[in-house]
């Protein structure tokens, strides 16, 4: 993980300027990092595919020629569609804002690895699901038990 200051981290959370700003194909234009992850988790598919394809990646590049995180260009170079790009841009949102209240980097373990969260959010509905079966069957029993009492 790269040292970076809290003054990187607020320059690249900052409000672009409207002439500088990344214009959405058919949508809206996009003023900082953390509206691009936003967006992203909502826009269609075809929208994406405008802007990202085998030859080019306006994302990545807008990140590193505008914005200035050469870091976090890098890394949506390397994302393989619409949802891991925008799982990219959150967690690199998460790092900057954690650098720019504390000064420093998160640990690791507060950020499992992106490939790890799909797996992790089905463990945790599992887990979900099963205390509710659970509950709910306690609570017909405890009610049972009451009415016959």
């Amino acid at each position: 993980m790269e040292d970076i200051s809290p003054e990187e981290a607020r320059k690249y959370l900052r409000i672009i300027d409207d002439e500088k700003s990344f214009h959405l194909y058919q949508g809206p234009r996009i003023k900082n990092i953390e509206a691009l992850a936003e967006v992203l988790d909502v826009v269609n598919d075809d929208i994406f595919k405008h802007h990202v394809t085998k030859d080019k990646n306006d994302f990545a590049t807008w990140i590193d020629e505008v914005v200035g995180d050469k870091v976090l260009a890098r890394r949506v170079l390397r994302a393989k569609d619409r949802s891991a790009l925008a799982k990219v841009i959150e967690r690199r949102v998460h790092e900057l804002t954690h650098v720019k209240i504390h000064g420093t980097m998160p640990r690791n373990k507060f950020l499992p690895p992106l490939d790890h969260i799909e797996e992790l959010l089905m463990y945790r509905a599992k887990e979900f699901f099963y205390g509710m079966v659970f509950g709910l069957l306690l609570g017909l029993i405890i009610e049972r038990v009451l009415a016959v009492l």
